[in-house]
């Protein structure tokens, strides 16, 4: 069980919100989960927070403030966990994201169950060390 789980999801498509939050009820219903439109917005959000969620989960192509800078700057001001949730599959998205401190990178599945089966990997080995490299589904774990 994942209960008192927050998760912060900074993504300028609103379909993507409706489908990330239908996908954590559906792994866990107690799983409290936000939303920032952009990189300014989940910044002076998390400005507001006594203390952040436990996981970002970052779109890389967003408009005004990207994916990148908005990383620079997370991982310059919090000690957040960071998962790039991106539609990219560029390696060099990929090793951009490690270099700036992102812990994972996931590329937006095309189904629900891989989205769910991505997400329980990821939430469910919070603690795990080790890397984790699963192309088929697009899931990469950096530290």
């Amino acid at each position: 069980m994942l209960k008192n789980l927050q998760i912060l999801l900074v993504d300028d498509d609103e379909d993507e919100h409706f489908l990330f939050e239908r996908t954590l009820n559906e792994i866990d219903e107690h799983i409290d989960h936000y939303h920032a439109y952009g990189g300014q917005e989940m910044l002076e959000m998390l400005g507001r927070c006594d203390h952040g969620p436990d996981f970002i989960f970052l779109d890389l192509n967003m408009p005004k403030m990207d994916g990148k800078q908005c990383l620079w700057e997370l991982k310059s001001h919090f000690k957040i966990p960071v998962v790039i949730y991106t539609t990219s599959r560029h390696q060099k998205d990929i090793d951009d994201a490690k270099s700036i401190g992102a812990e994972w990178f996931l590329v937006k599945p095309y189904s629900l169950s891989v989205l769910k089966s991505s997400l329980e990997l990821i939430l469910y080995d919070a603690s795990g060390t080790g890397h984790i490299f699963m192309p088929e589904t697009g899931v990469y774990k950096f530290k």
